[in-house]
């Protein structure tokens, strides 16, 4: 379920959890994370752990991450689009740290938007999992 308020590490903590409980078999198979990062950053270590394991186990990993200010309704004042500016890169910087602490530990993202239906994320998917097994 989607809370709104969360104690600090806890999103982390129930990400590595979640990743723990997917790939707790030991036959090789893909997991498809969907999560927006929020606080991956913040408590990283438990999600490394989690993708470590998941490696060891022989499991690939994809996460598709909606990116949040796509899915917001569009300002209408002059203020309104620079609090949303101001608001979109603030989250585009946090995003970007997540995804990159994911990358850096050989876990594709694909981000999200509201455009893309599961049929573009599908092809997405499918066009990561090539490059996954040709670049290693």
């Amino acid at each position: 379920p989607y809370l709104i308020e969360h104690r600090q590490g806890e999103r982390a903590a129930g990400l590595a959890a979640a990743l723990g409980q997917a790939t707790a078999s030991s036959r090789s198979q893909l997991v498809v994370v969907v999560s927006d990062l929020g606080g991956l950053w913040v408590e990283p270590q438990a999600a490394q752990r989690a993708i470590a394991l998941a490696r060891r186990r022989h499991h690939q990993l994809l996460v598709i991450a909606p990116f949040a200010p796509a899915f917001g309704p569009p300002p209408h004042s002059a203020t309104a689009q620079r609090v949303a500016r101001v608001l979109a890169l603030d989250e585009h910087r946090l995003f970007a740290r997540a995804e990159h602490l994911l990358q850096q530990q050989g876990v594709p993202v694909l981000r999200a938007g509201p455009q893309d239906n599961l049929a573009v994320l599908s092809r997405r998917m499918v066009r990561t999992r090539i490059q996954m097994r040709r670049y290693g």
